[in-house]
């Protein structure tokens, strides 16, 4: 456990930290894959496999361990391509951008790709652009 001013610290923050759990967790362990032995003192041992699902979290958690905007942003989830908040006002009637998704088909997805893209992009936005 570390104290929220040693994270601040680090380059990336709590994002950094989370992703050496996740990587330590999901792929030195192998966890998904080959699982962990747990013992019990009767002497009966299982076997546990994990696969990563997802997070639940508040805006503010989401916006430190992911970067993204907190529960203020237009876009909530980085996932979503094509979901905004219904504050926002970008909805349309042709469904570019939607606030009332209900369904995993309503969703546009971005890949991993578009994903690293975008966080090249706003890297080298970082600095020429003013924070605001």
């Amino acid at each position: 456990m570390k104290r929220s001013s040693e994270v601040s610290k680090i380059a990336g923050g709590m994002a950094q930290i989370l992703g050496a759990i996740l990587k330590l967790v999901f792929v030195t362990c192998a966890l998904k894959d080959v699982g962990q032995n747990i013992g019990f003192i009767s002497g009966r041992t299982l076997r546990m496999i994990a696969k990563f699902g997802l997070f639940i979290q508040d805006g503010g958690a989401h916006k430190v361990t992911w970067h993204c905007k907190g529960d203020s942003g237009t876009s909530f989830c980085m996932l979503c391509k094509n979901i905004v908040t219904m504050k926002s006002n970008l909805a349309d009637g042709e469904g570019a951008f939607r606030c009332t998704a209900c369904k995993h088909s309503d969703l546009d997805l971005a890949s991993n790709t578009f994903v690293k893209e975008s966080v090249k992009k706003l890297h080298r936005k970082k600095h020429t652009d003013a924070p605001k």
